[in-house]
């Protein structure tokens, strides 16, 4: 079973992606915390992908996408943004893939099964 830990402040969001992708037989752990639970937490539970809302605010969450990337150059990071604009950031490649908000559930597990 693929785990995939979602990074998102919204703690209601949080909730509606874990069971989304409950519902399609994925592992799903939702955080909201600091960043130096968060590297301990990737550690722990050796998520296969990482989605992430790059609103954390957006420098908060590129930072922590850097961070990740140097920790696990393999392990696959799909943003999550409602501004396109934050997604065509020259700092794109710390992301492996992206969605828009809002999408629909066929997009998200389309991109999902990507990775």
């Amino acid at each position: 079973m693929k785990t995939i830990l979602i990074i998102d402040p919204n703690l209601n969001l949080l909730e509606v992606l874990c069971h989304a992708l409950e519902m399609e037989k994925y592992e799903a752990i939702g955080y909201s915390g600091h960043e130096l639970e968060l590297i301990k937490l990737i550690q722990n539970i050796a998520p296969s992908l990482i989605l992430i809302n790059l609103t954390l605010p957006s420098d908060k969450s590129i930072e922590w996408c850097g961070r990740m990337k140097s920790l696990y150059p393999n392990l696959p990071i799909i943003a999550m943004s409602c501004d396109e604009s934050i997604l065509k950031k020259k700092n794109r490649w710390l992301f492996d893939g992206n969605i828009g908000k809002p999408f629909d559930l066929a997009s998200f597990y389309n991109l999902i099964e990507a990775y």
